[in-house]
């Protein structure tokens, strides 16, 4: 009998993100529709790292996927962003500050891919700023 494999959640992110209450919130309702997942995300800090946190939290496994700047240089994000979409998520859960250009890039590869996908968005204040 063949091994099924654990359903796999994707995290983009903002480096600046810091909303951790809607992330939170978000990855506790994805966790319980999918509560043997494998929380995938780009293992940069911000968002990938509060969720990577959250996620351990509640039980569950992460894979972090760190972007190789050296060998790949400015396109490490991308490919890495594609790579993890690819690698059979179900599901994404973008948190995109102030229009961020790489956590955008990767919903909109992720949806191009026909992967469920959640955007969360937030601005900067002038307060926060």
């Amino acid at each position: 009998m063949a091994e099924t494999l654990a359903p796999r959640v994707l995290v983009t992110g903002s480096r600046t993100w810091i909303d951790w209450v809607t992330m939170r919130d978000a990855l506790l309702l994805a966790h319980s529709r999918y509560p043997n997942a494998v929380l995938v995300h780009g293992a940069a800090y911000g968002a990938d790292c509060l969720a990577s946190a959250i996620w351990q939290h509640a039980r569950g496994e992460v894979e972090a996927h760190p972007a190789d700047w050296r060998m790949l240089g400015k396109r490490a994000g991308v490919i890495r962003n594609m790579e993890m979409v690819d690698s059979g998520v179900v599901l994404c859960l973008a948190f995109i500050r102030d229009g961020s250009p790489g956590a955008s890039q990767c919903a909109e590869y992720a949806e191009s891919r026909g992967v469920e996908t959640v955007r969360h968005t937030a601005t900067t204040t002038r307060k926060e700023a």
